[in-house]
């Protein structure tokens, strides 16, 4: 949004995160617990000193930071929650001006608990079309001879987090050997947990898998999605993989295998942001899986891209939000929980 907006991006926490390092228009303050009294005063500092006409935060502790800032200056404070969890035992919602959801889980979640004179909008995740990378696709392609190879892909840290996404890909590639021997799974990552990592290779060691962990390729993976056939996807990988149109996979909970996105399933993925949180009938999966992998037939995905993964299709919608926004009455109550929760 750069060509319409001016903005700062100010990074608040224990360590500066790596994509904002070499952001020209990112500054990073280093907040803890014990020094929070002493460097709120450089937030502020900063704050009054760029003049926003809007505040924005994207999780719950830097909307403290942009509330507490807002009590001096007046600024509009909008909050974005990029999905997630919405913690139904503590169904607090801390105010702002705007809250902007990336789930509907989350959309329906904030419009029931959260207070109703807020403007609440339903924005999912967005991203910009996948550039490929050719000439790594090629060298990806040729190192590991995947030539006249049907490529399943999955991009992900090396995790037990991830664990459930990992053995359902393994399930997939299991089921598409049955129809085409040359299947091939790939998995791309960073090591996160060795012990993970090599457990994972030892669940491997009888079928087509190719662990990469080469920074070449795990740097900007999405740059290689372009070499797959199938994605198995969660999140943003989901929305990147359907810009280039591909056969698109989704974790689901409690389930052996992942399902086809498509247009019978979207609805129920997009609930949970296309998370592994997601629970369908197992009968419902097969029934739409089958239809899939039988022939390999493609399942194209650009047009959900194009309605409601771009980018582009949503500047529109921030700018409105940001030019009609408006101070919304003081709740002390609501700010001093907020409070609580930040140093609990």
């Amino acid at each position: 949004m750069q060509e319409n907006i001016d903005y700062r991006i100010l990074n608040l926490g224990y360590v500066n995160a790596t994509p904002l390092v070499d952001e020209p228009n990112a500054h990073y303050i280093d907040i803890k617990r014990e020094n929070f009294f002493v460097q709120i005063k450089k937030v502020l500092s900063y704050i009054n000193e760029y003049n926003p006409d809007v505040l924005h935060a994207f999780d719950n502790p830097s909307l403290f930071f942009a509330r507490t800032a807002a009590l001096f200056n007046k600024k509009i404070v909008i909050y974005t929650k990029c999905g997630g969890p919405n913690g139904r035992r503590l169904k607090f919602i801390p105010d702002s001006d705007a809250h902007i959801l990336f789930s509907r889980e989350n959309f329906d979640f904030f419009s029931k608990y959260g207070k109703k004179t807020i403007p609440k909008y339903f924005i999912p995740n967005r991203t910009a079309k996948v550039e490929t990378d050719t000439f790594r696709v090629n060298q990806l392609r040729e190192e590991y001879d995947l030539k006249n190879k049907f490529i399943l892909l999955r991009i992900s840290r090396f995790n037990p987090y991830y664990d459930l996404s990992f053995r359902q890909s393994l399930n997939l590639l299991i089921k598409y050997l049955e129809n085409n021997d040359k299947s091939v799974l790939l998995f791309i990552g960073k090591i996160q947990d060795y012990e993970y990592y090599e457990n994972l290779k030892k669940l491997c060691k009888d079928l087509p898998v190719i662990f990469i962990t080469d920074v070449n390729y795990t740097h900007e993976a999405s740059q290689l999605i372009d070499i797959t056939n199938v994605l198995i996807g969660t999140g943003r990988g989901v929305m990147e993989a359907s810009s280039l149109d591909k056969t698109i996979f989704c974790p689901v909970k409690d389930s052996d295998l992942p399902i086809v996105l498509n247009v019978n399933t979207l609805e129920k993925l997009f609930l949970y942001n296309f998370s592994e949180r997601v629970k369908i009938n197992k009968k419902f999966i097969e029934k739409e899986n089958s239809k899939i992998m039988i022939d390999n037939i493609v399942a194209h995905t650009f047009p959900f891209y194009e309605e409601y993964f771009s980018i582009k299709n949503a500047t529109t919608k921030y700018l409105e939000i940001y030019n009609t926004s408006s101070k919304k009455r003081f709740r002390i109550i609501n700010y001093l929980l907020h409070l609580l929760l930040f140093f609990k």
